[in-house]
């Protein structure tokens, strides 16, 4: 089997890929394709980026449902997965902002945490399971395993 590398040196590339000649390099066959570092072995990995740019996901499944979103970063197994259209986010962390969906300028670092995001924008979860139950509140800061982890809907909260 053939290394990603050895598919660019042989201009041969893998099926969803073509050859750049600029770059040098295999890119995706998608003319808006914004995801040029995404890694994760398994089934369903490109995503269904219709316009959104300047996204990278690193994981299992990392971004997947991503539309238009832009300026996302997905790093872990399900981080980002059901993002469709909420940009600016960051998701560190398996499962970190996992059902995050249509919230913008989140940041979430650690397993779980802010899991059960939707539509809450403008939140900063810290730890493990940090804002992990939070689902339309904003503008909450936790920091620590668990901090605000039953919080749901309460906005403006510091822990």
């Amino acid at each position: 089997m053939l290394t990603f590398k050895q598919f660019a040196e042989s201009k041969k590339c893998p099926p969803g890929f073509k050859y750049d000649e600029k770059l040098k390099v295999c890119v995706p066959k998608f003319r808006k394709y914004a995801y040029y570092g995404r890694i994760g072995p398994g089934p369903k990995q490109e995503p269904q980026n219709t316009s959104g740019n300047d996204n990278a996901g690193f994981g299992f499944k990392a971004l997947t449902l991503n539309t238009t979103g832009s300026d996302g970063v997905a790093v872990g197994a399900f981080s980002l997965q059901r993002n469709t259209t909420g940009s600016s986010n960051v998701a560190i962390g398996y499962d970190s902002l996992g059902n995050n969906t249509t919230a913008d300028h989140n940041v979430a670092v650690g397993r779980e945490a802010l899991q059960a995001n939707t539509t809450g924008a403008d939140n900063v979860a810290i730890g493990s399971q940090a804002l992990t139950a939070n689902t339309t509140a904003s503008n909450n800061t936790a920091v620590g395993r668990v901090a605000l982890a039953t919080n749901t809907t309460g906005d403006h909260n510091v822990a």
